[in-house]
């Protein structure tokens, strides 16, 4: 596959994510990371995109292993990642978040505050759910 169809895959990708509803600041860190995978792309002469190259990028550029994120800083690294690849296969991507539930019960009546809180500011549906997502992972630790 030549660079132009990378490219043209990430592009393709990124118009999807802005249809979905993605916020600008969301949209501009994806650009910025798809940017890198270009580069890297280039920089390695790299004649196909896979989940191996992926993981070989994701080492280099960000020092961590792609297979075992151990923290929410690397699990948003690859998020889009995973979801280029699927994008690329299928001409779609799955928004995968598992039902999180919390686990102690003295935090709930904080997290209701802070999803009132949420309702309030004029934010895309797809940043409030991450938010709450982050928020129940957080206090579930």
């Amino acid at each position: 596959m030549l660079l132009n169809t990378y490219n043209t895959i990430i592009l393709d990708f990124i118009e999807r994510m802005v249809n979905d509803g993605y916020s600008e600041s969301r949209i501009s860190r994806i650009k910025v990371q798809m940017n890198k995978l270009l580069k890297y792309l280039l920089d390695n002469n790299t004649n196909s995109l896979n989940e191996e190259i992926i993981a070989d990028f994701v080492k280099e550029t960000y020092n961590f292993d792609y297979y075992n994120p151990i923290n929410n800083n690397q699990l948003d690294k690859i998020k889009y990642l995973k979801n280029l690849l699927e994008f690329k296969a299928t001409g779609n991507y799955l928004k995968k978040h598992a039902n999180i539930i919390i686990s102690n019960d003295k935090f709930c009546d904080v997290y209701r505050e802070y999803e009132n809180y949420l309702n309030t500011k004029d934010i895309k549906p797809i940043t409030k759910k991450c938010k709450l997502i982050k928020t129940k992972l957080f206090l579930n630790s």
